[in-house]
């Protein structure tokens, strides 16, 4: 809040000269008049009225070092309290530059810690895209093999409930048309020859995750059989636990 400006330590001595000024022109022409005054009426003798002059004279001065010394006393009051007012400031000062030191510090940490947040954000960012660029080329990859391999390759839902895919090949070797093998309705179990042979591998899927080297036997509608050898892996599709079975047909 602003203020008017504060009172010097010259004030005092102006009015210690002004006194002066007025005690030594006023004050000696008065005494001098009264005794003038004194004389010519008979009251004092010319000894008397100098004694009285001289009187004057010493009380004069004295009332004037008293002025003077109370003028300078309080002089020395007002810049003692300067003094201290002028400290006092310069603690707020220094105070209120410590404290907008502090917010400032604390405003660059907040914004190094946002900038640094915004890239780690940015950089999980590119990275989730960059994974997400990485499963998506490697389902591509996966489908375009799925599709093209040249052996019999299914995907089967790991609950046994039945078949989520198969390729052209697969369809060739159990003689059944894709939509029909992953309808939910069809009966999957009927392509294989034993089922005990077949729940047997799914309990040795489910212990281990995969199984090479299996003899199994495929029947086809016209009862036709087929001899496969399987290798068959536990995998994930899109949330889905299945088994990838990829089969050789070893029909002398």
């Amino acid at each position: 809040m602003a203020t008017g400006p504060a009172p010097t330590s010259q004030a005092p001595l102006r009015r210690a000269r002004r006194r002066l000024v007025v005690a030594v022109t006023v004050v000696p022409a008065l005494v001098a008049f009264l005794r003038y005054e004194a004389q010519t009426r008979g009251y004092l003798t010319l000894e008397q009225g100098v004694v009285l002059m001289l009187a004057a004279w010493v009380m004069l001065i004295g009332g004037v070092g008293w002025w003077a010394l109370h003028g300078l006393q309080r002089a020395a009051d007002l810049e003692e309290q300067q003094r201290q007012d002028l400290a006092a400031q310069a603690q707020r000062l220094e105070a209120e530059a410590a404290e907008r030191r502090r917010v400032q510090d604390d405003l660059q940490r907040t914004v190094q810690m946002l900038r640094a947040a915004e890239g780690e954000a940015r950089e999980a960012e590119d990275e989730a895209r960059r994974a997400q660029v990485s499963a998506q080329e490697s389902a591509e990859r996966f489908r375009l093999l799925f599709d093209r391999s040249p052996a019999p390759l299914a995907i089967k839902r790991a609950d046994g409930t039945g078949f989520i895919d198969v390729n052209d090949a697969f369809e060739r070797l159990v003689a059944r048309p894709l939509d029909r093998l992953v309808d939910p309705a069809f009966d999957h179990v009927s392509i294989w020859t034993d089922a005990r042979i077949r729940d047997n591998l799914l309990a040795r899927l489910r212990t281990d995750g995969h199984a090479e080297g299996l003899d199994l036997g495929i029947r086809r509608p016209d009862g036709d059989v087929r001899h496969v050898l399987a290798a068959v892996q536990l995998m994930d599709f899109d949330g889905v636990q299945a088994f990838v079975l990829a089969l050789q047909d070893v029909t002398d």
